[in-house]
């Protein structure tokens, strides 16, 4: 197993730590049960004209441009859009699971605002770095006779 997917598979399995407001699939029980386990897919590191390529067709216009923040929906700020992005890049059967930048990856919430401090310090041109991975289940090994 190479180092990079090695590091990518112990990082998984902390991510739980890092992701507080927005539950993952992996804090959801998501790969959880017995027998069931990560799979590596592939990395992705995205700028932000990669992101805004990837979610240009998957986001309601109606809000405005990705730098317009007064929408007041937090599903298409830049925290939002990545994670849009993220989801994309792994299609249907895979799920991302994030690695940086340390501003996305902050959980704290901001009590005054009721919002997760990543909604205000992250920002698209910080870019994002997340893997893809499905869940498969363990073979079951039949007992020898």
């Amino acid at each position: 197993m190479n180092i990079r997917r090695f590091t990518a598979m112990a990082v998984a399995m902390t991510i739980p730590l890092w992701c507080g407001g927005h539950e993952t699939d992996l804090q959801g029980g998501w790969c959880t049960g017995e027998g069931e386990r990560l799979q590596w897919v592939s990395s992705h590191t995205l700028n932000a004209d990669e992101i805004g390529e990837v979610t240009a067709g998957e986001i309601d216009q109606t809000c405005g441009p990705i730098q317009d923040r007064s929408c007041g929906q937090l599903d298409h700020d830049d925290y939002g859009l990545s994670r849009l992005a993220a989801k994309s890049m792994c299609g249907a059967l895979a799920r991302p699971v994030f690695f940086g930048p340390e501003s996305f990856l902050q959980d704290d919430v901001v009590p005054e605002l009721g919002i997760g401090k990543h909604h205000l310090l992250y920002s698209l041109d910080q870019g994002i770095e997340f893997a893809c991975y499905i869940c498969v289940a363990s073979p079951v090994r039949e007992p020898r006779r």
